[in-house]
């Protein structure tokens, strides 16, 4: 398999191999969280470029989707540095100077939370 992508959209397959066609209502799904599916969220994944990725300290973040407040949490999830921003923007340079690991990079905007990853090394 080259890719699996699984989405929550209320309906059960009636066979295996079959046309999408072929799928009932699920009846019985409690979720009330239907919009939401992993093929949104594959799209929002691939809106946000961060580079260099591993980092010394400085990186460009660019997103296809416009953001007020850029987050960063370390791998334990705390939250260790913030930036709000008076007007929604595409784009930043930032100048991070965190220990070396792995980093989530959260962009928030008006209607969309998108997050990244970030590795930082050591400096040679």
């Amino acid at each position: 398999i080259d890719k699996l992508l699984i989405a929550n959209t209320g309906i059960i397959p009636d066979g295996f191999g079959a046309d999408a066609t072929n799928c009932i209502p699920d009846d019985n799904n409690d979720d009330d969280n239907d919009d939401q599916n992993s093929i949104f969220e594959t799209k929002q994944s691939n809106a946000v470029k961060i580079y260099p990725n591993p980092a010394h300290s400085a990186v460009s973040i660019i997103s296809k989707i416009a953001f007020s407040q850029l987050t960063v949490f370390d791998n334990s999830g705390r939250k260790i540095f913030v930036k709000n921003y008076q007007n929604e923007v595409y784009s930043d340079e930032l100048e991070l100077n965190i220990p070396e690991g792995i980093y989530t990079i959260q962009l928030q905007g008006k209607n969309n939370v998108m997050n990244a990853k970030l590795a930082t090394i050591n400096h040679f």
